[in-house]
């Protein structure tokens, strides 16, 4: 299960990598949301479409200011109360 900081999935351009795009972060709720997220990177991708010219909600885009980002999500939290030590964080 992939997690984002502030709850909201990662979904567009990843900044200051030109050509790349994510979609992840659902955290465990990804297949109600996955389908419509990917038709919006599909259309970034083939039609060169930004992230305003695209059906998505403006908690998922992907901008810089979201990107660096680093507050501790809850289910990290809950995570470490349960594992009693630190958990792994990927570094994007």
């Amino acid at each position: 299960m992939g997690y984002s900081d502030d709850g909201f999935p990662y979904v567009g351009a990843v900044p200051d990598k030109p050509g790349q795009y994510i979609c992840a972060g659902f955290n465990g709720h990804g297949m109600p949301q996955i389908f419509l997220s990917t038709k919006a990177i599909v259309e970034m991708v083939l039609l060169g479409a930004t992230a305003e010219d695209v059906d998505l909600p403006l908690p998922y885009r992907t901008t810089y200011e979201r990107w660096i980002q680093r507050e501790e999500h809850i289910s990290t939290q809950a995570w470490r109360a349960v594992l009693g030590r630190e958990t792994a964080n990927a570094k994007l």
